[in-house]
């Protein structure tokens, strides 16, 4: 389940101690370095070590960006452990209050689908949970969380709120369809009833989503 990165609002608290300021980036650098940073990370040729280097002078000006554009590298690179590590610094260094606002809605997001990866649902579904749109998105990526906890009455009640033509997370059409197939062939391995009838509906589905992106299914 690929993440799609949004970039986060580019606004800075500088790390600097008090009395160092006259030695820290201005404004303008840690603006120009984050967005290259994040352009590196953007596009069809992702640059890494453009935006680790990027990263490496950032951190001078917001923890949370440079964490956050480290965790996009890991994660792309599918070190999903150390994404983890890296978004959670990034979360971490949100000021205690502010870690409910919307506007920090991508951290969570972010941390959330790395643990997902990693193969921790109940990490993910703690972050996912903490998230304040609760859009059809949300319910995708909620309900495979349940299905990977083995918990399919959830993951299948939160299928239902993801349209059939639901294309986000990817732009790939079918996802929708895919989620409902996991769903049943991990119901049908814990209950084997109906198993005929069972696998008859997920091959219809299957079939079904591979006809709306056979470049990607296929």
């Amino acid at each position: 389940m690929r993440a799609i990165f949004m970039v986060l609002a580019i606004v800075f608290t500088l790390n600097s101690a008090e009395g160092e300021s006259a030695t820290a980036p201005s404004e303008s650098a840690c603006l120009a370095a984050t967005q290259s940073m994040y352009d590196a990370l953007s596009g069809t040729s992702i640059r890494y070590s453009d935006a680790l280097n990027s990263a490496n002078f950032v951190e001078q000006c917001s923890i949370l960006h440079a964490e956050t554009g480290r965790g996009i590298v890991a994660y792309y690179q599918r070190e999903y452990s150390a994404a983890v590590q890296h978004f959670l610094k990034a979360f971490e260094s949100l000021p205690t209050a502010e870690r409910g606002d919307p506007r920090n809605d991508v951290t969570k997001k972010n941390l959330a689908d790395s643990y997902f990866e990693a193969g921790d649902p109940e990490a993910a579904i703690l972050y996912y949970n903490m998230i304040s749109t609760k859009d059809a998105l949300w319910s995708y990526k909620m309900s495979w969380a349940k299905l990977l906890q083995g918990d399919t009455v959830a993951a299948e009640a939160l299928s239902r709120e993801v349209p059939p033509e639901f294309n986000e997370d990817g732009n790939i059409v079918g996802r929708a369809l895919m989620l409902k197939v996991a769903i049943i062939l991990v119901e049908d391995s814990k209950t084997n009833h109906n198993k005929e009838s069972i696998n008859t509906n997920a091959r219809r589905m299957f079939t079904e989503a591979f006809q709306k992106d056979p470049a990607v299914w296929g």
